[in-house]
Formats: C-alpha cells, sequence, structure tokens
C-alpha cells in the first residue's frame, strides 16, 4: 500500500502548517520550566560541595545559549545548538 507523503521539500507554509502545534507545545515546556527554575529557591550546594544557585547553573546557561541561538538570524540554528553541546 502505497503512503501519501507530500511532495519534498515542503514550502515554508506547509511546515508551519505541519508543525506549528508541536513547536507551540515545545515553547510552552521550556517556558513552563524555566519559570519554576527562576522561582525555586536557591541549591544550599552543588553536588561538589561548591556553593550554586540555578542562576549560575552551568546547565541553564546552555539553555540560555540555546535560546539565543533560536532568537539569532542563523539558518543553521540545530547544527548550532549540537556544537553548543559538543566536548571541543
Amino acid at each position: 500500500m502505497p503512503l501519501d507523503l507530500p511532495p519534498w521539500p515542503l514550502n515554508a507554509a506547509d511546515i508551519l502548517d505541519r508543525y506549528f502545534l508541536e513547536v507551540r507545545a515545545d515553547l510552552l515546556h521550556i517556558a513552563a520550566t524555566l519559570d519554576r527554575v527562576y522561582r525555586a529557591p536557591a541549591a544550599q550546594s552543588a553536588p561538589d560541595g561548591s556553593a550554586a544557585t540555578a542562576l549560575v547553573d552551568a546547565r541553564l546557561q546552555f539553555i540560555q545559549k540555546s535560546l539565543a541561538v533560536l532568537a539569532s538570524n542563523s539558518t543553521h540554528k540545530a547544527k548550532d545548538i549540537l556544537e553548543l553541546y559538543s566536548l571541543p
């Protein structure tokens, strides 16, 4: 039985029609998670025993850098974000 696949590549409007609700849900999930992080009390200490707060946590810094990439004019956002998380 043949699959009913759309012509490829899809144009911008078709991509938005197909993925808008999924992307919207992902963005809301990210926003809600960040809201919880920023409202949460600071950690007493990091796993290594040093003082830590969520605002200086390396993971949060990666998230913030990723959001900056998403807001940029780059046409290679996925690659740019993957490179943020890659070891040098």
